[in-house]
């Protein structure tokens, strides 16, 4: 979040008032829908992503789930190497 903030894309600063919400083409969409329950992220969770007061769990999950979103968003699926980089390091 600090280098999409760096750049000028990160999280809006809230209210979240709905409870859960979903990134769709570059912006943040409320969702209450029950039947999605399980998709998107919860306005707690942004309000501790926004925070860096993430807990261990569902929260790390979604926060990731959204990061991942947003910055295939942003780089318009140009995909990074930086997982596969780290990955070939442990190799070594």
């Amino acid at each position: 979040m600090s280098f999409l903030n760096a750049l000028g894309y990160g999280l809006p600063e809230g209210p979240f008032p709905a409870s859960r919400y979903r990134f769709v083409v570059g912006d943040l969409i409320a969702s209450d829908n029950t039947a999605l329950e399980n998709a998107g992220v919860s306005s707690d969770t942004l309000r501790a992503l926004i925070s860096r007061t993430l807990q261990p769990g569902e929260q790390e999950r979604e926060a990731r789930m959204l990061t991942r979103d947003l910055i295939g968003y942003y780089l318009e699926e140009i995909p990074l190497n930086t997982r596969r980089i780290l990955n070939e390091l442990k190799k070594i």
